[in-house]
């Protein structure tokens, strides 16, 4: 299985050597970023640049960035790769909502730092959201603004390994706050031995509740990935949303990607090794079984997103192609049933994964490379 799991580690390490290269000569700025549109079409951004969140705007659809105001006056050692970017969201009522994972001396340890403008760009004071101050890792926070206007934060947490060193993977806590980020609940554990180091996905259903999808360790050291409901009052039960039983002790730093369209299908993204053509694979999740699983991409596929607008399901991600890094997408117009696939862009230096916004009546593809700096990509 390790055999396995290094052929498809090889080309993903190869496309990442130009940003090792740099970092080892003059630094890149981290290119992890978060995303967000307002209700008056607005595109807003979130970047580490010196220990401090900036904020970004642009109102061309992500042809042009200016800046709008920085998050944090004193500088702290925020993390910033594209698996543990910071988030990002904005009300209706134009209100910015920025969390982010800060890193500590120790390896492996942090918290999750959160700050809130009512007025769009005046930020509070950032303050750590949960009670727990015990030396371990919180961090790949992920970030939800619902319907409702609850403002959720769900999290990869270490706190069960200090009690308990045999522990496998980590915990995932959550905290959400109804007025606005003002007070957050005490932090609560959804679950025990999630993946440690794979991004979080969090979509929203039609009937406003949410879902959690996430790598989770089963049976057998089995990393596959599974869904939980995330009710208003407590969370529902955990299943099973993925079976193609891969069996390793490590993290591959690979989180899945999960979007509700119009008729209630579930469309997932997640990384595998075992696919033949590929290792980013593309299914529908229902009832305990993935509907027409197949591989995205080639062998060199990875970090993809998905989104849905009525029947418009956008599946996007990057390839390593030898030389070039691109950024694809796959677009249906019937809900999954067909997909045609559309070329981007691509970029010869280090990129972020690429991002998917809803703004207004479409779906927006972003991304953040050393050659284009961060643009949007309109879809056809």
């Amino acid at each position: 299985m390790l055999k396995t799991f290094c052929r498809w580690l090889a080309p993903g390490l190869l496309s990442a050597i130009p940003l090792l290269a740099a970092a080892m000569g003059n630094p890149q700025p981290g290119l992890g970023v978060g995303l967000a549109a307002g209700a008056d079409g607005q595109l807003y951004a979130a970047l580490v640049r010196d220990g401090h969140v900036q904020i970004l705007r642009s109102n061309d659809l992500g042809q042009h960035w200016q800046a709008h105001s920085q998050v944090n006056s004193q500088a702290e050692a925020i993390a910033d790769d594209a698996e543990n970017a910071p988030q990002l969201s904005v009300s209706a009522q134009g209100a910015l909502y920025v969390s982010w994972s800060r890193r500590f001396a120790e390896r492996f340890t942090g918290d999750i730092r959160f700050a809130r403008a009512e007025n769009g760009r005046d930020f509070s004071t950032p303050r750590t959201v949960h009670r727990d101050q015990r030396l371990t890792g919180h961090s790949f926070v992920r970030q939800h603004l619902d319907r409702n206007g609850r403002l959720w934060l769900v999290w990869i947490d270490g706190r069960e390994r200090l009690d308990n060193p045999a522990y496998q993977g980590s915990a995932l806590y959550a905290s959400h706050s109804d007025d606005g980020g003002r007070q957050f609940v005490a932090e609560y554990k959804l679950v025990d031995h999630s993946c440690q180091c794979c991004r979080l996905a969090l979509a929203e259903r039609a009937d406003g509740s949410l879902l959690l999808f996430w790598r989770q360790l089963f049976e057998q050291g089995q990393r596959d990935h599974a869904l939980l409901p995330l009710g208003r009052e407590r969370p529902g039960e955990l299943r099973r949303a993925t079976f193609d039983g891969w069996q390793v002790d490590a993290c591959p730093h690979h989180g899945p990607a999960l979007a509700e369209d119009s008729q209630g299908r579930l469309h997932a993204l997640w990384f595998s090794p075992h696919g033949e053509q590929g290792p980013l694979f593309y299914g529908q999740l229902a009832d305990g079984q993935v509907l027409g699983q197949r591989s995205l991409g080639g062998p060199r596929a990875g970090h993809g997103a998905v989104a849905s607008l009525g029947q418009r399901v956008v599946l996007l991600w990057k390839e390593f192609d030898g030389q070039r890094t691109q950024l694809l997408a796959e677009i249906s117009e019937d809900g999954g049933e067909h997909f045609r696939r559309v070329p981007l862009a691509s970029s010869q230096g280090p990129s972020d994964h690429p991002r998917l916004l809803r703004v207004g009546n479409q779906l927006l593809p972003v991304w953040h490379s050393t050659d284009h700096g961060l643009k949007g990509y309109p879809l056809p």
